[in-house]
């Protein structure tokens, strides 16, 4: 009997050297279990970086977005790869469980996403509009807000696909949990839904407006040189007032109307941005109380 339990507990013994013998050639400990989303983190910001490119560039700079798709592919490969490149047996000293450790990337998320509203909403807005002439900070105004509406939309998916609780990630049934609900999927939820409907609702209304406006100065102006060379356009004339919506009253009951419709859009998106903020803000509340 005695043997027969020497025998057992040397059978046990060698399975379990097995086990960790395969858990280490892929470069993991066991505590990388909890990090899985790191993988698809890293391949969400890729594609991030990619749209962004694409957006500010076109396609003009092809290395910089083929250098990213090949990151993207080799990081979306099984997780042995990923992480053998990683290992200590190719980079000595190197801790595979703090670079895969959510915490960090959630912090950074989160920062670049504040930094982001508050700087657009309370500085580079505000400056542009006092540096430069009222068309150029529209052309400027127009560039820029599909990129941070963008960014807005995406940045509350990193933070909430980072969010852990003692270094493991909380997944969707920890952002569902009751305890988690309101201080973390609520105003992260919130701040996606109000950047999408930046992005897709207000953003396109008011750029027809803009364009409309635009049109309706084109046209007035027009009409007030046709009227130098003939007196018959002069009833036609009186309908326009020949000046840019900005330009001092009076105006036409046409520019006057699309100037209202574009005071009321904008003002509800700077609502939604505003409400985008505090829920911004809210949360870094809540996640300030949980540091240690």
């Amino acid at each position: 009997m005695m043997m027969l339990g020497n025998g057992k507990s040397k059978l046990l013994e060698a399975q379990d050297n097995r086990q960790t013998r395969d858990i280490s050639t892929c470069g993991l400990d066991r505590n990388a279990k909890a990090h899985d989303i790191t993988p698809s983190l890293l391949v969400f910001g890729g594609l991030c970086v990619v749209r962004i490119q694409l957006r500010l560039f076109g396609s003009g700079n092809k290395a910089f977005i083929r250098s990213w798709v090949v990151a993207i592919t080799a990081t979306s490969s099984p997780r042995c790869n990923f992480t053998s490149t990683l290992s200590p047996t190719h980079s000595p000293g190197l801790n595979i469980s703090e670079i895969m450790d959510p915490r960090p990337y959630h912090v950074l998320s989160y920062g670049t996403l504040l930094g982001t509203q508050f700087y657009q909403s309370f500085v580079g807005g505000f400056v542009s509009f006092r540096a430069l002439p009222r068309p150029q900070f529209a052309s400027l105004q127009t560039a820029i807000f599909p990129i941070y509406f963008s960014l807005q939309s995406a940045l509350p998916v990193v933070v909430a696909l980072t969010a852990s609780y003692g270094g493991q990630v909380l997944g969707l049934s920890g952002l569902t949990a009751p305890e988690n609900r309101l201080n973390t999927l609520l105003p992260l939820a919130t701040v996606t839904v109000t950047g999408l409907v930046n992005m897709f609702v207000l953003r396109p209304i008011t750029t027809n407006v803009m364009r409309e406006r635009k049109r309706q100065g084109a046209l007035a102006a027009s009409t007030m040189f046709r009227v130098r060379r003939s007196i018959n356009i002069l009833t036609y004339s009186e309908t326009r007032d020949g000046k840019r919506s900005y330009d001092p009253a009076p105006h036409s009951k046409e520019m006057l109307a699309l100037n209202k419709k574009f005071g009321r859009v904008h003002g509800i998106s700077s609502l939604v941005n505003l409400v985008s903020l505090v829920a911004t803000i809210w949360y870094g509340a809540m996640l300030s109380k949980k540091l240690e």
